[in-house]
Formats: structure tokens, C-alpha cells, sequence
């Protein structure tokens, strides 16, 4: 095993390599650079939210048509927050490559759920901004009022981060049978995830959608955790 110029150990072996990956950051140091990229990313589209509202947000700069900061902005850019959150986690200077193997399934379940509910308070302070330019009854605007509408944002933004992280957990230990997994399962993420958020976004709360969101969910964030205790045990075990 070699020295590098600074004094840290450098893997060489793949004994080394697997070590190195099984042992990883101190698991609150990834928690916190987890829960930091979410709140990072709320912050950059918060200033989005504001440039659309202001009228200063295009499609291109020379575009006459202003983007509109309306529920169908606010849907796509709750599903953008989740679908980039776990692609910021992904680190090439990593052996692990930004996914830790031990306790990764608890680290990223708590990491889904802080997360997105910075993304659920970050929506609720833009629905206060909305000012007209949605429904009065939508889920949306409702959603500081009615504990309904409130579930509803919370499940559509847990549902797109913890179905977004098993993907992206799934491309980064790569397997044909992940692949064929992971990859439509991403696509349907962003395409009908996206179209569902934004009807349940434009609609009146409803129990039927808060129920199905949640099942959703709920299945997101079981498929995340044994992803993650498969590639624990299969490490542990090499």
C-alpha cells in the first residue's frame, strides 16, 4: 500500500479498495453532506422562483413570453429537487463513489425525509408568493391552511427524492439487471412524476390523492432501504 505526496494512504489493491469503501466518512459527515445538498439545491431554485416571479425567468433570453410562476413551475421544480439531490450526492473521488455502504439505508432514509421537508417548507414560502396565480382552492394554496394539501406536498416530495436516490444508488453499483431496473424507473420519475405533481398541485386537496402519494412513498423509501442493505451485505461479505 502506497503514501501519497500528503501523507494519506492510497489504495491500491482491490483488498484496499474495498476497505477504504466499507469504512467511508464518519456517517454524520455524510448525513450533513446530504441534508446539505438539499438545502443547497432549495436555496438556487428559491432564486428561480423569485426570477420567475419578478417576470425576469425565460425560456431563452431573447423570448418576449416570461415563464410563469404558477403551480405547473412550482411541480416541476419540486420534482427537479429531487431528482438532482441525489445525483449531487455522487462523488467520482469517492471509492464509494458518494454512497456509503455502511448504514447507508438508514443515512439516506432520514436524509430523504430531512430533506424533503426543507423542500416542503421552501414550497409552502413560494405558495405565499403565488399572489393570484393559482387557484385559492389548489393543493397548493391550500397547503398552509389545510393539513390535507400540507400531506400531499410532503408525499409528492418524498416520493420523487426516495424513488430518485434508489436509481441513482442503482447506477453507481451498476448491474445489467439494475440497469434495466433503475433506468426506466428514473424516467418515470421525471416524466410522470412530474405530470402527476403538477395535477395534484392544480386540483383541490383530496384523501385519495394524499393516500396514493403516500403508498408511493412509502414503497420509495422500502425499495431505497433494501437496495442499500443488499449492497451492505454483499460488501461485508466479499
Amino acid at each position: 500500500m502506497a503514501h501519497d505526496p500528503h501523507g494519506r494512504i492510497a489504495p491500491r489493491t482491490a483488498e484496499d479498495l474495498r476497505r477504504a469503501e466499507l469504512v467511508g466518512p464518519p456517517w454524520w459527515a455524510d448525513q450533513r453532506r446530504a441534508v446539505g445538498a438539499g438545502a443547497g439545491a432549495a436555496l438556487l431554485f428559491t432564486g428561480l422562483f423569485l426570477l420567475a416571479r419578478a417576470g425576469w425567468l425565460r425560456h431563452r433570453p431573447s423570448s418576449d413570453h416570461p415563464i410563469k410562476a404558477d403551480p405547473t413551475l412550482v411541480a416541476i421544480f419540486a420534482v427537479t429537487l429531487g431528482v438532482m439531490w441525489p445525483i449531487l450526492l455522487v462523488s467520482t473521488s469517492r471509492p464509494d463513489q458518494g454512497f456509503r455502504v455502511r448504514g447507508l439505508a438508514a443515512l439516506l432514509a432520514l436524509a430523504v425525509l430531512v430533506v424533503g421537508a426543507i423542500d416542503l417548507v421552501t414550497i409552502g414560502g413560494w405558495s405565499l408568493l403565488m399572489d393570484g396565480r393559482a387557484p385559492t382552492a389548489s393543493t397548493l394554496m391550500t397547503m398552509t391552511s389545510d393539513p390535507v394539501a400540507l400531506l400531499t406536498v410532503g408525499a409528492v416530495t418524498v416520493t420523487v427524492h426516495a424513488w430518485s436516490a434508489a436509481c441513482v444508488v442503482g447506477f453507481v453499483r451498476l448491474t445489467p439487471l439494475r440497469l434495466v431496473l433503475a433506468l426506466p424507473t428514473f424516467l418515470a420519475v421525471i416524466g410522470l412524476g412530474s405530470w402527476r405533481a403538477i395535477a395534484a398541485f392544480e386540483q383541490p386537496p383530496s384523501p385519495i390523492t394524499l393516500l396514493a402519494w403516500s403508498l408511493i412513498a412509502l414503497l420509495g423509501l422500502l425499495s431505497l432501504a433494501v437496495l442499500a442493505l443488499v449492497d451492505e451485505h454483499r460488501s461485508t461479505r466479499g
